[in-house]
């Protein structure tokens, strides 16, 4: 079966990037022509952009621009290696602008995994529901896709509801999408694991590559949403366990006080980072799922925002029996218990493979 991957792939986000591999890699397993879908959201796509700020930024907002000069040079570089990347293990098919393109090029499409009903991320962009596609030929499905909120918004919940109404098959990566999956439809979405967790270890461990400039033991921080505790929390943890840090996610060099950003790191390299770690240290959904992938030991940190996207890693750590991995808890005195990991793991991932195969039938 032609199966198109409808998500993000026009990013320098690490676990965008790599949950779209994921995927693609495990439909390829299960025996389909699987590629993804070229289609680029704008939203995305303005956000990525890397632009050299410029010196009137300096007279308006001195601190700003400090920032931004100081990540662009890492930001290029990183935004050149994901390219790369893309170039050499994505599938890519030929572009598309519309949902029409889409029906036209596959004999299936896949919507996810990742924030692809974030109304809010994609700029309200209704394309990943693919409105119009459930009367065409064309089987459509949703493998581990995120709302990234608990609530949405209202004015587009009959429209985007009775889309996905329509799909052949329903499934998400987190509880809370689950529950809004009913509130919208009525119909019941099965919890998957993401891709990431999909791919054997063994795949990730032959990809990941440390950086040649990386010696002795250290603490890596990767942060998405929640920054400050988080990096709070991993000075302390470093000071205990007798490492350095490192840290990727953050460009304010305000906020690193010694810690050695490695916001360029390769794809690569940034799956190095993380099997070489004595610890890591995340508010990303992706750095938890890809440390329990690559069996190192974490602890994630929750947003207080309102309206939060806490689910995606309660859920996990909950599949995972690491709940108590929550830094508001402090540094465990244990490592994790990766045999018992592993096993819920086995088990959930089964599950997941069942619902593609089941789906794809």
């Amino acid at each position: 079966m032609k199966i198109g991957i409808l998500t993000f792939h026009n990013t320098c986000n690490y676990g965008a990037m790599l949950q779209a591999y994921g995927l693609q890699s495990v439909l390829q397993d299960l025996g389909h022509e699987a590629s993804i879908v070229d289609y680029k959201n704008a939203a995305v796509t303005e956000r990525e952009e890397v632009i050299k700020p410029a010196i009137s930024l300096l007279l308006s907002n001195p601190r700003r621009y400090c920032t931004e000069r100081y990540s662009y040079p890492r930001r290029k570089r990183r935004s050149e290696a994901f390219k790369r990347f893309a170039d050499e293990h994505l599938a890519v098919g030929a572009p598309m602008e519309s949902v029409t393109d889409i029906i036209d090029g596959y004999d299936a499409v896949v919507v996810g995994s990742d924030q692809v009903w974030n109304m809010r991320l994609t700029g309200n962009d209704l394309t990943y529901f693919l409105e119009g596609a459930q009367s065409s030929d064309m089987k459509v499905i949703s493998y581990a896709a995120s709302f990234g909120a608990a609530v949405f918004p209202s004015e587009y919940a009959e429209r985007c509801g009775s889309a996905i109404s329509g799909f052949d098959a329903i499934s998400v990566r987190e509880l809370q999408g689950v529950q809004l999956v009913r509130e919208l439809t009525g119909r019941d979405a099965q919890l998957v694991l993401d891709p990431t967790l999909l791919v054997e270890r063994e795949t990730w461990l032959r990809m990941a590559k440390e950086p040649k400039s990386e010696t002795g033991s250290y603490v890596l921080v990767y942060t998405v949403a929640e920054k400050e505790k988080t990096l709070a929390f991993a000075r302390d943890a470093a000071k205990e366990l007798g490492c350095e840090m490192r840290v990727i996610g953050v460009s304010n060099p305000f906020l690193l006080k010694k810690a050695r950003s490695l916001n360029d790191a390769t794809v690569e390299e940034f799956l190095g980072l993380i099997r070489g770690a004595a610890l890591v240290v995340t508010s990303s959904f992706h750095g938890m799922a890809l440390s329990l992938a690559l069996g190192v030991n974490v602890c994630y940190s929750l947003s207080d925002r309102p309206g939060n996207s806490n689910s995606r890693l309660e859920t996990l750590a909950s599949l995972a029996g690491i709940e108590r991995r929550n830094i508001s808890n402090g540094l465990p005195s244990s490592r994790i218990d990766f045999e018992a990991v592993d096993s819920a793991m086995a088990i959930e991932r089964e599950k997941s493979l069942t619902f593609l195969r089941d789906a794809l039938a």
